[in-house]
């Protein structure tokens, strides 16, 4: 009895761990991809382009290629990731305060914060990218830091879309680009 609930524990602790680091794999859209977590790497070109880490929010219909929303960080230098939000439906341009709940931090922003569409497109719909070095910096610390993340887009101050991110393995995700990028 006493090795079956030692047995128990184990597996609840093991599961409450930090999330480690999943192995390198080419995907069959010639991608340099990793799981860590609830988390994706990317890397484009095989290993040669831009790496992100990306977390989705499955869509309600049971899609699978878009979801209902999607973050992403993407590498730019040792010290910087700029941020990308998806949320199906959105009009950015309607949105007038960016409320990111980490629920032990909390940052709201203002439309000068953050750039319509994407951080290298700006075509992009329905998306929304924070670039601003200072602000950049602190959203990845965050989202390093805590276990999950709860956006509200706002207009007027009423809410006109919500998405919510897990943010278990995003940690080891980063980390696990740091470490490839320093050593390309």
């Amino acid at each position: 009895m006493m090795k079956r609930v030692l047995t128990a524990l184990g597996v609840v602790f093991s599961l409450a761990g930090p999330a480690t680091a999943g192995d390198w794999f080419t995907h069959e859209f010639g991608e340099l991809r990793a799981y860590h977590g609830d988390w994706l790497n990317v890397c484009d070109a095989n290993g040669h382009g831009q790496c992100r880490a990306v977390q989705y929010e499955p869509a309600q219909d049971g899609s699978r290629f878009f979801g209902e929303a999607r973050l992403a960080l993407y590498y730019e230098t040792p010290t910087r990731y700029v941020a990308e939000i998806y949320a199906k439906g959105l009009v950015a341009d309607q949105v007038d305060a960016l409320v990111l709940d980490f629920g032990g931090a909390v940052m709201q922003l203002a439309p000068e914060d953050w750039q319509l569409g994407g951080a290298y497109l700006a075509n992009l719909a329905e998306t929304v990218a924070i670039v601003q070095p200072e602000l950049a910096h602190i959203f990845e610390e965050h989202v390093r830091r805590y276990g999950r993340l709860n956006v509200s887009f706002l207009s007027y101050g009423a809410e006109i879309r919500a998405a919510s991110f897990s943010l278990r393995g995003s940690d080891a995700a980063l980390r696990a680009i740091d470490v490839y990028e320093a050593g390309r």
